[in-house]
């Protein structure tokens, strides 16, 4: 089973503004849920898109906290957040390194949505390049206009 390791990454880039509110980051996954994100002459990679999740939730709520807002575990305005579907492949028969790809959802209170797709191809192990794709959907997350306007409102 591939591990995510929600240290191993931090937004670094600049995101958009949002205002200086409480907010709760819930993981979506109320239990282990394993998947097979790669398979190819017997060799099968498997995670818990409940841990992946869980990566996500931290680099965003480190993230948030470092921008100004409160992340609590329970608040009026609350964001659950989803990792889908994880797929892994192999380039240039793996000397090109590993791609993965990924969908990262955030529901909001309000009961509307986002969807942000992420790509990381790297030479690096599979979790770092699962973590890396991780690391961009969140990223792309907090300068999504919808995640943006909701924060904000």
């Amino acid at each position: 089973m591939i591990k995510s390791d929600p240290n191993m990454y931090t937004v670094k880039e600049g995101t958009k503004p949002l205002k200086p509110v409480q907010i709760a980051i819930v993981n979506g996954y109320a239990a282990e849920t394993k998947g097979t994100v790669f398979e190819q002459a017997g060799t099968s990679w498997v995670v818990d898109y409940r841990q992946v999740t869980d990566t996500a939730v931290k680099i965003m709520t480190r993230h948030l906290e470092k921008s100004g807002l409160t992340v609590v575990p329970q608040a009026q305005k609350t964001v659950t957040l989803n990792v889908k579907n994880v797929v892994s492949a192999l380039r240039g028969m793996g000397y090109g390194g590993i791609r993965t790809t990924l969908e990262l959802e955030a529901k909001y209170a309000d009961g509307t949505s986002s969807l942000v797709p992420a790509e990381n191809v790297s030479p690096a192990e599979a979790a770092r390049v699962m973590d890396g794709a991780v690391l961009f959907a969140v990223t792309s997350m907090l300068n999504n206009e919808r995640f943006v306007n909701y924060v904000n409102r």
